[in-house]
């Protein structure tokens, strides 16, 4: 949220809340812990933190109610390039993947900047085919296909759309390899989209800060282990940070096995 807002912030200090590219609710003042933003008072504040070259950079953001109903106010200080690595628009700051909870049958060809919209509107399940097509225009489907292979060996992707002849864009997976029967993607199991999901947001986004909201409920206990062995290897291997929560501590295993990794149980 906090990099959504200070994305739209250039020399002006208020902007309306559609503008922004991602906020949960129509009404943006209660988004605030304990009680709703206010012009003059229940602010938020927030300080971000890094470390580059062995120096310590900070960057200090305050959002409140715009003075006019329905605006956002925010103001930054601190380190600009901080600044300009939470707010950047080509590659997000962090990335909200949300419960899957089906796909539609059909799906019609977006551009890219309404697909980012979407998908951190958290109208995620509405935009898979789209984001996968991203994926194969940006000549990263083999990444994504190695990563989910990890949790299905034999599975294969196959992304098509002519922009021509075609107004939805066709997805099918093989689980059996490439000469396997392929499976629009609408019928594959449950496990299957949401594993694709995840990592779908990996390969297109890479962004710095990965929120993933129990990201195995649909997986096999098995699966839920590799599922979470991918993503420590990610975090690892990856510029790409990641907070998930879960109710299954058999598949959060490896987490907590895990030396220096942050385990918090509620």
């Amino acid at each position: 949220m906090v990099a959504s807002v200070i994305s739209r912030l250039s020399d002006t200090k208020t902007f309306t809340q559609d503008s922004l590219p991602f906020c949960p609710t129509r009404e943006f003042v209660n988004l605030r812990h304990g009680g709703p933003y206010k012009n003059q008072s229940n602010f938020g504040y927030l300080r971000v933190s890094a470390e580059d070259g062995g120096n310590e950079l900070h960057s200090d953001i305050k959002i409140y109610r715009g003075r006019n109903e329905g605006n956002v106010g925010c103001e930054v200080s601190g380190s600009v390039a901080l600044r300009q690595i939470i707010a950047g628009d080509k590659k997000p700051f962090s990335v909200y993947v949300p419960g899957l909870s089906g796909i539609p049958q059909v799906e019609e060809y977006r551009t890219e900047s309404i697909v980012r919209r979407g998908v951190a509107s958290g109208e995620a399940n509405l935009y898979l085919r789209n984001v996968m097509f991203l994926i194969k225009e940006k000549n990263r489907l083999n990444e994504l296909i190695k990563l989910v292979r990890n949790i299905f060996p034999a599975i294969s992707l196959f992304v098509s759309f002519d922009p021509v002849k075609d107004l939805h864009i066709d997805v099918r997976v093989s689980v059996t390899g490439m000469s396997g029967k392929r499976i629009p993607l609408e019928l594959v199991g449950t496990g299957v989209q949401q594993a694709l999901q995840i990592l779908s947001y990996v390969v297109l986004f890479r962004p710095f800060v990965l929120l993933l909201d129990e990201p195995d409920s649909h997986l096999h206990p098995d699966n839920q282990g590799l599922l979470a062995k991918i993503m420590l290897a990610i975090a690892s291997e990856t510029e790409t940070n990641i907070i998930a929560t879960t109710h299954k501590l058999k598949g959060s295993k490896p987490f907590t096995e895990q030396p220096g990794l942050a385990n918090f149980h509620l």
